[in-house]
């Protein structure tokens, strides 16, 4: 029976049957002109039948529609994929759907009249019993969450919400109660919670920093090794931004990057390891190595940070590229170096480029004489006299044993013999305040004032100071 279709009332009932009766009379032979008694009464007799036999069309009409909605309810009530289940104030099961059944593992028939609670297991039996007795105590909508026992060792998890019945609400008698099996949930829940627990075990014992931070660059977790590596606490840094423990160069470079990766850009160094710079609590800043990741959970998204202060890297870094340039003895840059930058400076076609070789005389007899400390004394004094004579920008090499070479860019032949005039000078003057053994150098000097292979302008120096050692009677 369609919605617009409603049961007419006494007035509209008389008015159709009337109107049925003059169809029936038009059919029928012709009525005399006038109507005795016994004819009307005839006709209402005739009318009121018809009345009777429209309303048993009506009902006949209303419980088919009764019968179909019936059958439809049945089939959502028992096929539903949630339990339902009517509960008596001690638990007792009065009617429970298929579903149901089979969140308990029991025929449907052998639940009616059995307690609920013998099902839930003892770890949640308290809980169910409370819960139970607050539905009826309240007679408001109530929940829990409980453990399920059905016949194997893991229990089912089960989330039940119920209420008082429409038609018990003043006597509480009986509950509506939906059981839902929330077993995945209740273990992707435990997964997660261990989970989280081998993290912070991890985290705790991690010689590296481990620092957390959420979507907005906010700390959200800091490890044992975060507080000595920076020298906060966790709750000193908890919720802050990150960009206090950026050197400020570094944080408007973090901001930009933050503002580009929310906006779907690049995401430069997430899952890479990058080298960057550090701020300590006090205010130091330190070398370190981040590697960068990113997860994503229901509270959104993450960033983990793990970090290595790599101060100690960096220092024996620096201590070998040291040794690579320099003179294990005298500090001086070593032959490599030189070569380097003679090359770097033909490249660049940096002319007048000009190169003075200076030689140690007597460096055999002093070794021979007085052992090699005393000649290694000499040399560093050689060292320093000849970084004391030139200039910051020129290049001064310890190029063999008893060989020096100096590199001097932008430096014309006028210029060259200048300096050498002034190294003269200074050992003179380090001759005069040392006792021993003096510094006896002999001197060469080359200059290119045009572009030219500067490996010649070195052996014309190098000849330059051996006419000069010949000259000393040297050897």
């Amino acid at each position: 029976m369609n919605k617009t279709d409603k049961s007419p009332d006494a007035a509209e009932l008389r008015r159709r049957a009337e109107a049925k009766l003059s169809e029936r009379k038009k059919k029928a032979a012709p009525s005399p002109a006038t109507e005795s008694e016994p004819q009307r009464l005839v006709h209402e007799l005739k009318v009121h039948q018809i009345e009777l036999e429209m309303q048993n069309d009506e009902l006949i009409r209303a419980r088919a529609e009764l019968e179909v909605a019936l059958r439809q309810y049945t089939d959502l009530y028992d096929f539903a994929p949630v339990g339902y289940f009517t509960l008596g104030r001690d638990g007792t099961i009065h009617q429970v759907n298929l579903a149901g059944a089979n969140l308990l593992g029991v025929e449907r028939g052998k639940l009616v009249k059995r307690r609920f609670g013998v099902f839930v297991s003892a770890q949640s039996r308290t809980t169910f019993n409370a819960f139970i007795d607050k539905v009826f105590t309240s007679g408001s909508k109530e929940t829990c969450e409980v453990a399920l026992m059905k016949d194997r060792s893991d229990p089912l998890w089960a989330h039940i919400e119920a209420t008082i019945s429409d038609a018990s609400r003043g006597q509480r008698e009986v509950c509506h109660a939906v059981v839902s099996d929330i077993t995945e949930r209740v273990q992707a829940e435990e997964a997660l919670r261990e989970s989280e627990t081998r993290y912070r075990a991890v985290a705790h014992s991690a010689n590296d920093a481990i620092i957390s931070a959420d979507s907005a660059g906010n700390i959200a977790g800091w490890n044992p090794s975060a507080e000595r590596m920076f020298g906060y606490t966790e709750i000193e840094v908890s919720n802050q931004p990150l960009t206090m423990l950026m050197p400020s160069p570094y944080r408007e470079r973090h901001l930009t990057g933050m503002v580009r990766v929310h906006s779907g850009g690049e995401k430069h160094i997430i899952g890479k390891t990058v080298e960057l710079e550090g701020r300590r609590k006090d205010g130091t800043e330190f070398p370190l190595e981040i590697s960068l990741s990113e997860w994503q959970v229901a509270a959104g998204r993450f960033y983990t940070a793990i970090i290595r202060d790599i101060t100690a890297r960096k220092q024996v870094d620096e201590a070998l590229r040291y040794l690579g340039r320099h003179d294990a003895l005298t500090g001086l840059y070593n032959s490599g170096f030189f070569v380097e930058e003679m090359a770097r400076l033909e490249r660049g076609r940096q002319f007048p480029v000009s190169i003075v070789m200076a030689d140690v005389d007597h460096l055999k007899e002093t070794n021979d004489q007085q052992g090699h400390v005393a000649g290694d004394a000499l040399l560093k004094r050689v060292a320093q006299a000849l970084t004391a004579a030139f200039r910051a920008e020129d290049v001064v090499a310890r190029i063999g044993g008893d060989e020096f070479a100096i590199l001097l860019p932008a430096t014309d032949e006028t210029a060259a013999k200048g300096l050498l005039q002034r190294v003269r000078k200074v050992i003179q003057e380090n001759n005069a305040t040392h006792t021993g053994t003096p510094i006896r150098l002999s001197l060469g000097v080359s200059t290119a004032e045009n572009p030219k292979p500067l490996s010649v302008v070195l052996k014309e120096a190098d000849a330059n100071m051996y006419l000069e050692k010949r000259g000393h009677g040297a050897s």
